[in-house]
């Protein structure tokens, strides 16, 4: 595992969305993560149906040792 993603952002969104992004250090990944709670889902358009489907929001968010593809 190659020093630039030894960490892995690990977003879990409601209705149940996951999503994960590298970063380069656990401080730096910590910091992110609480700053992240309640973020809506970067969508490009969305049909709410009234109410019905909300768009995806960040109810978790923590940080882990791995890498992505």
């Amino acid at each position: 595992m190659s020093p630039a993603a030894a960490w892995v952002l690990v977003l879990i969104y409601y209705p149940f969305v996951i999503s994960t992004e590298p970063t380069i250090d656990e401080a730096k990944c910590l910091t992110e993560a609480r700053s992240r709670i309640g973020e809506k889902l970067p969508v490009p358009a969305w049909d709410d149906m009234g109410g019905s489907n909300p768009i995806p929001y960040v109810v978790a968010a923590f940080c882990a040792r791995g890498a992505t593809e």
